[in-house]
């Protein structure tokens, strides 16, 4: 998964040039900048659980929980043995690889626009990074975490640039760059339903030197958005003389953008009804609690096979001697039979318990592939057709997610054009950008096997023609009907050139038959091709 902490930190560092100490009550208006929404705290710990799902490692050691009657070590012992199985990153990136399978369109007339295409975060030649691979990368964090912002900038100059020409002289760009979540601390809603304003937090290294001594420093860099400004605040938290912890600021002026909007493109289901419209619904919501309790109950079952996986052997006490056994494969043992001795056994542990967490096991993974809307949980639909009725589902929440995702390009595209200083109607009239609507299992050839199949048993031009037109139609939905009904027409006019050749052969070979072999005793032009030349023979002298 991309960093986009650095994202931010690279996207806004040209901006910070000097810096300039704040006056006295500085502090107070450090404090606003560490404000946090009403809702963040509460959605932190969520998409920190999510994050933690989705690398796995060490960072689910938190969530193994301890057995209610297991001892300190015996519980820091299992949690060194314990092993995640990753299903939220594996249904994740699946989700994105279907998404993705096929090519997105994305054309423009505009050399502008299609520059962006190429180049989309402003990388240096070589290094470009296309529209398309970000885009990957932020519909990766839009499904585990509900929601992510992508941020439209501009390089800044100490001179704005007069003319397109000095903009292009100077190489200044319009770029993207994605933020997680979880570092949108703070921000407002309008009464229109866009941001009013939003404010981004990130942790920055101490600049130290080579020979320097690290400190205990500490440094947040705040940017702010609105509708007509941006500003960067750096926060430095200090130590003083009483050991006590002091907050100051140094930042630059603030500056003006003169977009009319917060140049943050946000993507997000606005369907949430829990937190309203600051808050999407994470994919993962459900199956990273799932897999957590996989995680749990496979490590106790891990650690039941490990403390008992060996039988152990008993016997009864020699009376009277108190010295050692040896017990190996080139030894007897002898036991007492006289007096009612038993023969040793073995005390084998109960499979029960663990073929019940199996079995639950084995549940909770059917469920996450079902939540995940990947995954059937009929096993039996074996047919592409079953299986497609099956994907239904599935092909919903690609399609949903697909038209979010082509509703924000365009909103980007949008801002694209504002920091270009052009009329964004235009030059969206002048791009098209199109993801595919339908993610369904491809039964294209499966159709192409029935009509071939249907022609050669039933020779219906009517039948042909609506069949082909109807897969035709799964190629076209977002065709012009100009272009659908051109189509149409071709379609109408081979299926006719073709009906009237297969009768033409047909009316010939049967012509033929009739002409080429005798046919009597009711029996056909065909069946008499099928005989023997031994019953050809037989027939000849019947006759005679």
């Amino acid at each position: 998964m991309a960093d986009s902490n650095s994202d931010v930190a690279a996207a806004t560092l040209g901006r910070i040039q000097e810096v300039i100490p704040l006056p006295e009550g500085s502090e107070d208006l450090a404090k606003i900048l560490q404000r946090r929404h009403a809702d963040y705290e509460e959605l932190k710990k969520l998409w920190t659980l999510y994050q933690a799902t989705y690398t796995g490692g060490d960072d689910v050691l938190p969530y193994l929980f301890k057995h209610a009657r297991e001892a300190d070590d015996s519980f820091q012992d299992r949690k060194s043995r314990a092993f995640y199985f990753n299903y939220v990153k594996q249904i994740l990136n699946l989700f994105v690889a279907y998404l993705y399978r096929k090519p997105i369109v994305r054309k423009s007339n505009r050399e502008e626009i299609e520059k962006f295409f190429d180049n989309a975060d402003g990388s240096s030649e070589g290094i470009e990074r296309p529209l398309n691979k970000i885009m990957k990368e932020a519909t990766l964090l839009y499904l585990l975490f509900g929601k992510v912002a992508i941020a439209v900038d501009m390089p800044s100059t100490d001179e704005d640039p007069q003319t397109e020409q000095d903009r292009l002289d100077q190489k200044l760009e319009p770029y993207i760059y994605l933020i997680k979540p979880t570092n949108i601390t703070d921000w407002q809603m309008g009464d229109d339903g866009e941001l009013e304003w939003v404010r981004i937090e990130e942790e920055v290294p101490v600049p130290t030197g080579p020979f320097e001594a690290r400190t205990r420093e500490k440094r947040w860099k705040y940017t702010t958005w609105d509708r007509k400004t941006f500003s960067v605040h750096i926060v430095v938290q200090r130590k003083n003389e009483d050991n006590k912890t002091k907050l100051s600021i140094i930042s630059k002026e603030i500056k003006e953008h003169g977009l009319g909007r917060v140049p943050i493109v946000m993507v997000m289901q606005h369907d949430n009804l829990k937190f309203g419209s600051s808050s999407g619904e994470a994919l993962v919501k459900d199956i990273t609690r799932s897999n957590l309790a996989l995680y749990n109950f496979t490590s106790l079952i891990g650690e039941e096979f490990y403390n008992h996986a060996m039988n152990i052997l008993t016997m009864p006490k020699r009376v009277g001697d108190d010295g050692p056994i040896t017990l190996s494969s080139n030894n007897v043992l002898e036991y007492e039979t006289a007096n009612g001795g038993a023969p040793p056994s073995f005390l084998s542990p109960s499979s029960t318990p663990t073929d019940a967490l199996q079995a639950f096991l084995d549940k909770i993974i059917e469920e996450m592939k079902r939540m995940s809307r990947l995954s059937s949980t009929d096993s039996t639909l074996s047919s592409g057709l079953s299986q497609a009725f099956a994907f239904s589902d599935s092909n919903q929440a690609l399609a949903d997610t697909a038209e979010l995702l082509e509703r924000c390009e365009t909103q980007i595209v949008t801002l694209v054009t504002l920091w270009l200083g052009n009329d964004p109607q235009q030059f969206l009239d002048d791009t098209k950008i199109d993801y595919p609507e339908d993610f369904g299992i491809d039964l294209f050839n499966d159709d192409l096997d029935t009509i071939a199949k249907a022609a050669e048993t039933i020779i219906s031009g009517t039948l042909e023609k609506t069949m082909k037109k109807q897969i035709a139609a799964k190629f076209l939905a977002k065709e012009t009907p100009e272009v659908i009904d051109e189509v149409n027409k071709e379609i109408d006019k081979f299926v006719d050139s073709a009906i009237k050749q297969r009768l033409d052969f047909q009316q010939s070979q049967e012509q033929g038959q009739v002409q080429g072999g005798e046919v009597s005793n009711g029996t056909s032009a065909e069946e008499g091709q099928q005989q023997t030349p031994k019953k050809k023979e037989q027939r000849k002298e019947e006759k005679s």
